[in-house]
């Protein structure tokens, strides 16, 4: 009776570990382009004039010069210049992109379809929720 309990305990950190270094709904279908710059490893996904990194390996110091390890790990794998600030946080950041000396214009929000995830970030007015397909 024990060991399934432990079993289902297993294949459940297992799903959760799996989507750790998943590109968001954007991004899925682009290649990603593995990157290091400075001890920090990235996955980097580009399309239609933005980017996400994700950073791939674990760091006891990640905050220490953070942004401009993503900055430069974009740069590297788009060969485009960041325009603008990243969003996200140390471990998962987005970014515009200028190709050609053209900048992207804001990501669009995706029209939601059957299942919707939504979270308000705090915002205590419904319609400022920010929703994805799920």
């Amino acid at each position: 009776m024990g060991q399934p309990a432990g079993m289902w305990r297993y294949l459940i950190l297992v799903c959760v570990l799996a989507g750790c270094n998943t590109p968001t709904a954007a991004f899925r279908g682009a290649e990603p382009r593995a990157v290091s710059v400075d001890g920090s490893t990235y996955k980097v996904y580009v399309r239609d004039g933005h980017a996400q990194a994700i950073r791939v390996n674990s760091e006891m110091n990640y905050r220490r010069g953070a942004e401009v390890k993503v900055r430069r790990a974009i740069q590297q794998a788009s060969g485009c210049r960041v325009v603008g600030d990243l969003k996200g946080d140390p471990v998962v950041a987005n970014a515009r992109v200028a190709c050609d000396g053209r900048s992207a214009p804001p990501p669009k929000r995706p029209e939601p379809s059957g299942f919707v995830v939504c979270d308000v970030y705090g915002e205590t007015d419904p319609r400022r929720a920010y929703c994805l397909p799920g």
